[in-house]
């Protein structure tokens, strides 16, 4: 019988096994920053993992296992006063969860339970029992693609590492998705989103993948504006980018890789570039700013 997946376990699922999906190369990202003049410090107590216990039967090979140990322990994790205290534990989880989902243990549920062990001022020490239900093992089945005009389907297809009759890998899936997103944003559509539709065929372990994408507009540069750019650097990225011509958001960014060298020294790329688009005109302005910070 195959069985049609409802909310539950249809894209809201999907969606939540697969993170946040961030399509960074193919989104515009605005970044909004807030000025004061007074300053804050939240102080934080550090979190340390001693140990990981796996209770009942897993799915988890042992050497898988081990290495999730040694990374849990390694993690950077820390909660805030007014934060819960077991508010780190999201984070253990995460990579968890994820090593049990590329074995196709798709509907998976996890327990953890922290049990504190030392607490200092500063700092609080824990053994994180984990118990897991992996329920069925799911392959994929077919993998359709509707709504694409730009590019052919079996493109799309293509982007995902992962064939017929394969353990359904949500981080391949996940890979698959932002691939799209980088493809249609190679073409201008920073704006087009994949959204992954699933069926479940319960009685033979198969779920079946569409991905309906959402093209949305093609965008073309309005204006570009540059600082702290030697005039070299500046006059070779105006000239890609030149107003009116469609705004390939890979090659953009592939530019500040390829002119590394003439950036000033320890830039930020994520704090330098700003893309504001205008959804009503299809159109986006650029500021490029590598001037130092001022200082405080």
């Amino acid at each position: 019988m195959t069985l049609r997946v409802d909310a539950r376990f249809g894209v809201l699922v999907l969606l939540a096994a697969l993170g946040s999906l961030c399509l960074a190369s193919a989104q515009s990202q605005i970044r909004v920053v807030f000025f004061s003049n007074a300053t804050t410090t939240t102080e934080r107590t550090k979190i340390i993992v001693t140990d990981v216990e796996f209770r009942g039967e897993n799915p988890l090979p042992d050497s898988i296992r081990a290495q999730l140990v040694s990374d849990i322990q390694q993690s950077n994790l820390s909660v805030t006063l007014t934060e819960a205290d077991s508010g780190w534990l999201g984070e253990v989880e995460g990579p968890i969860r994820d090593a049990i989902q590329r074995l196709g243990y798709f509907r998976c549920l996890l327990t953890t339970t922290p049990y504190l062990v030392l607490a200092e001022s500063h700092e609080r020490h824990y053994v994180v029992s984990v118990e897991i239900e992996p329920g069925p093992q799911y392959r994929l089945g077919e993998l359709q693609v509707s709504g694409a005009t730009v590019f052919p389907a079996v493109q799309l297809r293509d982007q995902f590492l992962l064939r017929h009759g394969e353990l359904f890998d949500v981080s391949k899936i996940r890979q698959g998705l932002e691939s799209i997103g980088k493809l249609y944003g190679s073409k201008g559509y920073i704006d087009a989103t994949p959204e992954p539709d699933t069926t479940i065929d319960e009685k033979n372990g198969i779920i079946n993948l569409l991905i309906k994408v959402d093209e949305e507009k093609q965008y073309r540069v309005r204006m570009v504006e540059t600082y702290g750019l030697d005039p070299e650097t500046e006059r070779l990225l105006k000239s890609r980018l030149e107003p009116g011509q469609v705004f390939y958001s890979v090659s953009f960014r592939n530019f500040f890789e390829e002119h590394k060298a003439a950036l000033p020294t320890n830039a930020s790329l994520h704090d330098a570039i700003q893309v504001h688009h205008d959804v009503r005109s299809a159109k986006v302005d650029l500021i490029v700013d590598f001037r130092p910070c001022p200082e405080t």
